[in-house]
């Protein structure tokens, strides 16, 4: 029984040992990760002309869709964009929507069903399926195709609603003209579709193209795009809108009947705080706006002032006169960097002969030097001044110096013209020195300043 004994504890110690052993991906101590799913993808075979997806298994399948109602396969030839979709537990989930360009030049929208099935979407809640995004019909119907522009289906994001924002352009590379109406060559808008999701998860276009722009008041309740809708204008309608394009009033261009519209966009999401999709674009002006699309297809603009609320900075030197009811000195006036790389120059942009220079955005922090002189050789006192503007704002009310630095010729350059450092006279930002060129019109004053 003593030598059984011994034997029972080393097999029982065995037997434990084994059991802490949890795979040979731990025997090292290192753990081996298992690899997630591939995630889904697109891709675009250009030797075919197709767009291909691929699935979570790595299978791939061409996206072709038969289009009711004559059942004509249409293929997508370029893809612009694949996002995945949770559209629950109905009979026919959808996992994917894909967007991009049809065999037909057309922008196209399709979707990829949980058994990996590709289908069109649907044209309205009870409408026919058909993967062509149609065009704008606003501006009575200018916008359309027949008149030279081509639609771009490019990026699509959540609207915060259970459905999507599909985001493009409208490009008229020739432009169009019949008298004095016209579109001009080369010109671009921003344009939408949306796409709104049924109780079975399918999903189905709510609108045609749109400008993303805000209608002048006239014209929106003229035409009834207040909202998003296929079948935005009802058939009793068409005749007053044929009418209204024959005879109506003359736009020399179209476009001027938006308040303001957008010609590009960077950035698209939706934004919970206000129950909107924000675009973050360039309107007609070049200006940086934020169009906002809420739920029901009202689109508003807004200056974009950056992060900072405050719109683009500019720093602006300007010359004026150091006393009230003074004459002016012709003066020019020559920003340098620390390193005397030329910025910026002006002689007249000021008030009468005075210079101003205004460099939008400001430059960052660090030395600058300013050099003062006289271009005509003209010669007197001057008061020059340095600030940050912000865009939109006014210029602050001039101060007058109670003291002038009356000497003149005193060197504050070296030999090849450029500033002593320890000789040029300090100008702090948001302050104001006097100084004065004297009467051989060869007088150089240098003013350093330093950006915090």
């Amino acid at each position: 029984m003593k030598k059984i004994l011994p034997v029972l504890l080393l097999l029982v110690f065995m037997l434990v040992s084994c059991s802490l052993i949890q795979g040979p991906e731990e025997l090292d101590g290192t753990v081996i990760q298992t690899p997630e799913e591939p995630a889904l993808s697109v891709e675009n075979d250009t030797e075919r002309a197709q767009a291909v997806y691929v699935n979570e298994r790595g299978e791939r399948f061409d996206i072709v869709s038969p289009e009711e109602p004559d059942g004509i396969a249409v293929s997508c030839v370029e893809a612009a964009s694949l996002v995945p979709v949770d559209s629950g537990s109905g009979e026919a989930p959808v996992k994917a929507l894909v967007i991009g360009r049809r065999n037909d030049g057309r922008p196209g929208a399709w979707e990829i069903l949980g058994d990996d099935s590709i289908h069109a979407v649907q044209m309205g809640a009870a409408g026919r399926r058909c993967s062509e995004l149609p065009d704008s019909d606003e501006l009575d119907w200018v916008l359309h195709s027949f008149f030279g522009w081509v639609y771009y289906a490019e990026t699509i994001v959540e609207d915060g609603q259970g459905g999507w924002i599909i985001l493009g352009s409208a490009e008229n590379e020739s432009g169009w003209g019949h008298g004095r109406w016209q579109i001009e060559p080369g010109t671009e808008l921003v344009v939408y579709w949306r796409l709104a999701q049924s109780p079975n998860g399918r999903f189905y276009l709510v609108s045609r193209a749109r400008v993303v722009g805000e209608l002048k008041e006239e014209y929106a309740h003229a035409h009834g795009h207040q909202h998003d809708g296929v079948s935005d204008h009802p058939s009793r309608n068409q005749l007053r809108r044929l009418l209204r394009y024959l005879f109506g009033p003359f736009e020399l261009f179209f476009l001027n009947r938006f308040e303001a519209y957008l010609v590009s966009y960077s950035e698209a999401a939706y934004d919970p705080d206000t129950d909107a999709v924000r675009v973050k674009g360039s309107d007609q002006n070049g200006d940086p706006v934020l169009a906002y699309i809420d739920a029901e297809g009202l689109i508003t603009l807004e200056p974009d002032e950056g992060p900072g609320g405050g719109g683009e900075t500019a720093l602006v030197l300007e010359t004026y006169p150091p006393l009230e009811g003074l004459d002016e000195t012709d003066t020019t006036l020559e920003l340098y960097s620390e390193d005397m790389t030329l910025l910026a120059a002006d002689e007249n942009s000021g008030v009468g002969l005075s210079a101003r220079i205004a460099l939008s955005p400001e430059p960052g922090a660090g030395i600058y030097y300013i050099k003062v002189f006289s271009s005509t050789k003209n010669f007197g006192s001057y008061a020059l001044r340095a600030f940050l503007l912000e865009e939109g704002a006014d210029s602050p009310a001039y101060v007058y110096p109670d003291i002038q630095d009356d000497s003149v010729n005193e060197p504050d350059s070296d030999a090849q013209g450029d500033p002593i450092a320890d000789k040029v006279t300090p100008l702090p930002l948001g302050g104001v020195v006097s100084r004065a060129l004297d009467w051989s019109g060869t007088d150089v004053d240098w003013v350093r300043l330093e950006l915090p």
